[in-house]
């Protein structure tokens, strides 16, 4: 399992209103509540997109996990779903995340918050390094992702569904 980074849709592509919608939400000129079927539509176009790669390093220490990933400037993240809550660590740069009561927040370095559980959606305004910090024993990666992550079902279906039609209202 990983993380889905690209960069911000709006760079380097053609305008299209998929890519207007998700720019203006991080621009705080459009409102949203996400749910289910955002994330599923978030995912898509981001996966249609450049990919860029963050540089991911695992650590560990007594009853402790952290992953710690650094992105570039421009970075555009669609997180794992997290089964529950836990620590986050900004050491660097700054975060626009758009969080699931659908207020975006900017946050920066040095910054030390409880993220709860579910996704996390942002736009690295700077080159940013960033932590998830877990309570666990357990040192296989794998291992750690099934007991902290929740398994998402990607089908053709929910795939062909996952369009700007829903948010035609805005």
């Amino acid at each position: 399992m990983s993380s889905s980074f690209s960069s911000f849709p709006e760079r380097n592509l053609p305008a299209t209103a998929e890519i207007k919608f998700l720019a203006a939400i991080f621009k705080g000129e459009v409102s949203i509540l996400p749910d289910k079927e955002f994330y599923t539509f978030v995912e898509n176009l981001t996966a249609s997109q450049p990919q860029m790669k963050a540089e991911t390093v695992h650590r560990f220490g007594p009853g402790v996990y952290l992953r710690e990933m650094s992105v570039k400037a421009g970075a555009f993240i669609v997180g794992l779903h997290h089964r529950g809550p836990h620590l986050n660590a900004i050491l660097k740069g700054r975060m626009r995340v758009l969080q699931s009561d659908g207020r975006l927040a900017d946050l920066a370095a040095p910054a030390i918050f409880t993220a709860p559980p579910g996704k996390k959606i942002g736009l690295a305004l700077e080159d940013t390094v960033w932590l998830n910090i877990y309570a666990t024993t357990e040192t296989d990666i794998e291992k750690i992702e099934r007991e902290i992550v929740v398994e998402e079902e990607t089908t053709e279906a929910a795939l062909r569904t996952s369009s700007l039609a829903k948010y035609q209202r805005l």
